[in-house]
C-alpha cells in the first residue's frame, strides 16, 4: 500500500516493511534504525502445530489457560462483519493494533485500560464470534 505513511516519521509514504516485526512500514534507513532502536519485537511465525502455537503464545506472555484460539469459522465471521470492517476504517484503531502487534500480552492489557476505542473494537470482535466468557480454547474447536 503505497499511500500508507511512515510508521516512524508519519511524513513520507512508507515504501518498506520491517523484516523483523513485519508490521511497521517505514520510508528510509533513518526511520528503520529509529524503529528498531525503540524496541521492535519480531513477530512469532504462525505455527500449524499446537507446540508452535504454545511457544508463540508463551513468548508473548500468555499462559495456556488464557488462550482462545479462533476457528476458521470465527475468522470468516470477522472478515465478513460490516461492523468490524467499519471499525477498521479508523486510522487511530489501525495504529493501535499495529503498535501492539508482536508485543507481550501485558501491552494489550495496558492499552485496553487506556483506550476506550480499543475496548469497543474488542467487544465488537467478541460479539461477532458470539464469544462467551469462560469458554476454553478446547471448547471452540
Amino acid at each position: 500500500m503505497a499511500d500508507e505513511p511512515c510508521h516512524v516519521c508519519d511524513a513520507a509514504s512508507a515504501r518498506y516493511r520491517c523484516p523483523a516485526c513485519r508490521v511497521a512500514r517505514y520510508c528510509s534507513v533513518a526511520c528503520y534504525k529509529s524503529h528498531t532502536a525503540t524496541g521492535c519485537a519480531p513477530t512469532a511465525p504462525v505455527a500449524d502445530d499446537q507446540r508452535g502455537t504454545a511457544d508463540a503464545a508463551r513468548s508473548l506472555g500468555a499462559e495456556p489457560s488464557e488462550w482462545v484460539l479462533l476457528t476458521d469459522a470465527d475468522r470468516a465471521l470477522i472478515e465478513r462483519s460490516e461492523e468490524v470492517q467499519g471499525a477498521l476504517r479508523s486510522r487511530e484503531l489501525r495504529d493501535i493494533i499495529r503498535d501492539l502487534a508482536g508485543k507481550p500480552c501485558q501491552a494489550l492489557a495496558d492499552a485496553l485500560e487506556r483506550n476506550q476505542h480499543l475496548v469497543d473494537f474488542t467487544d465488537t470482535l467478541l460479539r461477532t464470534i458470539s464469544f462467551e466468557a469462560g469458554r476454553a480454547a478446547k471448547d471452540r474447536t
